[in-house]
């Protein structure tokens, strides 16, 4: 699927609020996708009117995420979308060089780099950036796996 439109998060990922550190995507392929978020002054990991570290590794966790999240929540009922679960098992490699403030907009970009499909979970390396405008402001390659648990 290729989208060049703003479409709601919720359908590629089963995170509601509090802990959904994206709120659209602007563009998704097989192996890409960009995905927008403002930084809300009453969410989590707001620390002195930063977004900290740990909301920027999760915001980036997400957003890698719905590449290969897109399979179950576009092409199940939403009967089953509930039966999957998804947990970062590694992370690579990570820098933060700067946190964004509250009420700034910050662009993600993810790119999968490698996917192992099993019968009842998916393995994927991906690898993303944090940005505003063109400036970076934090990197990662990290080890996603997604779980149809109730197969």
């Amino acid at each position: 699927m290729k989208v060049n439109q703003q479409i709601d998060i919720q359908q590629f990922l089963p995170h509601r609020r509090p802990m959904l550190f994206v709120d659209t995507i602007t563009w998704i392929e097989k192996t890409y996708v960009e995905a927008l978020f403002t930084i809300k002054p009453n969410q989590l990991f707001i620390q002195d009117e930063y977004f900290t570290e740990i909301g920027l590794l999760e915001n980036m966790a997400q957003v890698c995420s719905t590449i290969i999240g897109q399979n179950y929540f576009i092409n199940f009922s939403d009967l089953h979308k509930g039966d999957v679960i998804g947990f970062i098992s590694t992370i690579k490699s990570a820098e933060i060089l700067r946190l964004p403030k509250i009420n700034q907009t910050i662009t993600t970009k993810a790119t999968l780099l490698e996917v192992f499909d099993y019968d009842e979970f998916t393995i994927s390396l991906m690898e993303s950036k944090v940005m505003i405008d063109e400036e970076v402001f934090a990197t990662s390659t990290m080890n996603l796996m997604l779980q149809n648990h109730k197969k």
